[in-house]
């Protein structure tokens, strides 16, 4: 490998991080991390980042090559989200933010509990989801 070669992969790394944190800070700020009850036999994950700005939102999804924007309301007002639901590419997200994470960093490390612990438990799935709930809840005090 040329020195050349190292210099630029060294930058692509440093470029790299850098657009995860700002991802990562636009989460804590801007988005939630959830675990959403569906009827009595399911939880789903659930990422999202609400804004106004069209452009922050799709440099979000450019970064993180995840999830999709969509129209939604908040307090009477039309607002924008960068929504994630699949589970393997949530899974991929939370581990490249969570370095970088600060204010939803527990939010995070429960849903990586969550997700490596599958499905074929569901109260402990739906335990998750209230301290998921619970966790929110604090996060917005």
């Amino acid at each position: 490998m040329t020195e050349d070669h190292s210099q630029s992969e060294y930058e692509d790394l440093v470029k790299r991080r850098e657009e995860l944190r700002y991802v990562a800070g636009m989460l804590d700020g801007e988005g939630s991390i959830m675990l959403l009850r569906q009827s009595l036999r399911y939880v789903r994950p659930r990422m999202t980042i609400t804004n106004l700005d069209r452009h922050l939102l799709e440099r979000c999804r450019r970064i993180l090559r995840a999830g999709r924007i969509e129209h939604t309301h908040k307090k009477k007002t039309r607002v924008l989200r960068l929504c994630i639901e699949r589970r393997d590419v949530i899974e991929r997200v939370v581990r490249d933010l969570l370095p970088f994470l600060t204010l939803k960093k527990p939010q995070a490390l429960l849903m990586l509990r969550f997700l490596r612990s599958g499905q074929s438990r569901r109260i402990q799935a739906f335990a998750m989801a209230e301290e998921m709930s619970s966790l929110n809840r604090v996060d917005h005090k």
